[in-house]
């Protein structure tokens, strides 16, 4: 949507969401384009091709996406077909970038992240690959995350690309693989955070 036709006071909880993205794999279980108070909460998204859930916010398109509130969610097997992905994606583009969000007790599980490559020996599929459990992206600030708990990622529990204001505590990530570019809290140590890993 854009400033005048996206949704606002949306809620999107009690949901059961399995198997998306089997015809495209860029999809995601809830997708919200622009939205305003929005809650996503009590979701069970399993076995989706790129994201759990995605949020984006635009100026170009007078499209904010503000006052998100991402709760008490259980992900798993998240980026099945895809990579540069994350069970909870935050994206921004353009100007303003400030999402005023909340990332609270989401349970997230298995997010390995699939990619192709051409080499001279043919086509390579490579899993694990470039995958997290919370992603800020391209600048998203204003995101509280605390009190999630992430487990088995290929890449990093917790991103941030850019972006500014963004507090993240009391987050729990443990069992991140040794996939390339891969860490436990990839940019974003804070305080009370907490990264176990375990190495193959």
């Amino acid at each position: 949507g854009n400033g005048t036709t996206m949704p606002v006071l949306t809620d999107a909880s009690y949901n059961d969401v399995d198997g998306v993205g089997e015809i495209l794999a860029s999809a995601g279980g809830i997708v919200c384009a622009s939205c305003a108070h929005a809650t996503f909460a009590h979701n069970r998204i399993s076995r989706s091709s790129r994201w759990g859930i995605n949020a984006k916010t635009s100026s170009t398109q007078n499209a904010y996406t503000r006052n998100v509130t991402i709760r008490r969610n259980a992900f798993s097997r998240i980026g099945t077909t895809s990579a540069d992905t994350g069970a909870i994606y935050l994206v921004a583009d353009d100007g303003d970038t400030r999402f005023n969000a909340t990332v609270t007790h989401n349970r997230i599980v298995d997010v390995m992240g699939v990619k192709s490559e051409w080499t001279s020996a043919g086509g390579v599929l490579e899993t694990p690959a470039s995958s997290y459990g919370v992603y800020l992206d391209n600048s998203a600030s204003g995101v509280v995350v605390t009190s999630n708990v992430v487990a088995n990622v290929a890449t990093g529990g917790l991103f941030i690309h850019e972006g500014r204001d963004n507090h993240l505590s009391n987050n729990v990530v443990f069992n991140v693989s040794t996939a390339r570019k891969s860490g436990g809290v990839n940019k974003a140590v804070s305080s009370g955070s907490s990264a176990y890993y375990k190495h193959h």
